[in-house]
């Protein structure tokens, strides 16, 4: 007779970029697929899967107010709705952390009317 048993556990490492800063971002996350088979008391574990999260900055020329930056961070969202978002009308940036590729978010800001430069 054997169990099997599946379940995921998470690991995240924090990094400080500024020294003295309280600002701290997810450097990395592991994600860990565990897949146990337990047969008279003997347990085998496998499976690892590991996603870098990058920050990215984008210069938004056209996001003049709080209702613009609001549709920015849902562009942003649906794309990862786990991405951390910081959107600043008065700077004209939009900062995110996410482990999704920069080029869909590019794509989905133009697509929403707030292409960012280059």
């Amino acid at each position: 007779m054997s169990i099997h048993v599946h379940f995921l556990s998470f690991e995240s490492s924090l990094t400080n970029s500024d020294a003295g800063s309280n600002d701290w971002k997810v450097k990395q996350e592991n994600i860990f697929l565990h897949h146990l088979t337990l047969q008279r008391w003997k347990a085998v574990l496998d499976v690892r899967e590991t996603k870098e999260e990058i920050l990215m900055r984008f210069q938004i020329p056209n996001m003049t107010c709080g209702g613009c930056a609001n549709r920015v961070t849902n562009a942003v969202h649906s794309v990862d709705p786990k991405a951390e978002v910081k959107a600043d009308p008065v700077k004209l940036t939009v900062t995110v952390a996410s482990a999704e590729p920069e080029h869909r978010f590019v794509s989905v800001l133009a697509d929403a009317g707030y292409p960012p430069e280059r």
